[in-house]
């Protein structure tokens, strides 16, 4: 019996759990091969991250559009998880959602004040989801955030009018990809720390080095 984890404490657990797989299935040099460069990957951020002083508060929305209520968020575990809220930002939807997942109203977010909103998708037959995949464009994306930040009351929230409202790939939040998280995070929410950061690339190098997956152009992300 294995035991891995990538979603309830991904930063702590990601890189021992390949290690472990690649032990149970003889694959010892290819798991360390993909533990190196994630690793290199995760300390450049958390090193540029931790001389920034001041963090920003976000609020997280999960498959934003999925659902007539709002707002979606995880609690302690997926996009609430310790990848990035420990030391990148922090997440008022930890300190609201006591379990797994729940709703936090409108009116309490926008009275919190959050200094940005992530919005997450992918690609599903609800066409009302962000559906961050292959073959979909920037501009398809774009087409839908744009009916999300316009859902009723969202216009009180200042920061959707001061345009720091990202959209950014909902699984890498349980996959040992989650470092493409990490990298989106770090460059909406820090881009003069991080201007040469791109997170694209890695993605398709990852793919390529490390998977047999085949690779294509893909939407991982949005930014008005």
């Amino acid at each position: 019996v294995l035991f891995i984890d990538y979603e309830l404490h991904p930063a702590q657990n990601t890189a021992p759990s390949i290690t472990l797989l690649g032990k149970a299935l003889n694959q010892e040099a290819r798991a360390g091969e993909y533990t190196a460069f994630y690793q290199q990957l995760f300390a450049h951020i958390h090193q540029t991250i931790n001389n920034i002083k001041i963090k920003p508060t976000v609020f997280i929305e999960p498959i934003a559009g999925n659902s007539d209520n709002c707002c979606f968020t995880h609690g302690h575990n997926g996009w609430g998880a310790d990848s990035w809220n420990r030391s990148a930002a922090h997440n008022i939807g930890s300190s609201l959602s006591p379990g797994a997942s729940g709703f936090v109203s409108l009116e309490k977010i926008i009275a919190m004040k959050p200094d940005a909103y992530i919005i997450t998708g992918s690609k599903r037959p609800n066409n009302n989801i962000l559906s961050f995949s292959y073959g979909v464009s920037h501009e398809q994306v774009g087409a839908v955030f744009n009916t999300l930040i316009h859902r009723t009351g969202f216009d009180a929230i200042a920061l959707v009018k001061a345009g720091a409202v990202f959209g950014v790939h909902h699984h890498f939040y349980n996959l040992p990809y989650n470092i493409m998280e990490m990298e989106i995070m770090a460059k909406d929410l820090y881009p003069q720390a991080f201007p040469s950061l791109d997170p694209t690339a890695d993605y398709h190098y990852i793919i390529t080095t490390f998977t047999c997956i085949p690779d294509a152009p893909i939407t991982l992300s949005y930014q008005p």
